[in-house]
């Protein structure tokens, strides 16, 4: 599972402003910021469309077995020092 915090790192890795995430992915600003800031629910299928659009852009969402890293992290550590591990391709 993508999490909030992984999209937000994946987005400071490549240097895109919000406004250019929501260009390439379809998905609103105001929807990318809520998200990011962790104030509202996710609508079905943005998390998918926002990591597809961040792939496109050359970054690797690294998993450890079923589960995201960040994912694996929040289950034992709280938010604050919960670990997010994605990579940028050359």
């Amino acid at each position: 599972m993508t999490t909030a915090a992984q999209i937000r790192a994946a987005r400071a890795l490549i240097g895109k402003s919000i406004d250019e995430l929501a260009t390439s992915s379809g998905i609103g600003v105001s929807v990318i910021s809520a998200l990011e800031a962790g104030t509202s629910d996710t609508p079905p299928g943005a998390l998918e469309k926002l990591r597809t659009a961040l792939e496109g852009q050359g970054v690797i969402f690294v998993a450890s077995g079923d589960q995201d890293l960040a994912a694996a992290a929040s289950a034992s550590a709280p938010a604050e020092t919960a670990t997010t591990a994605c990579a940028r391709t050359s």
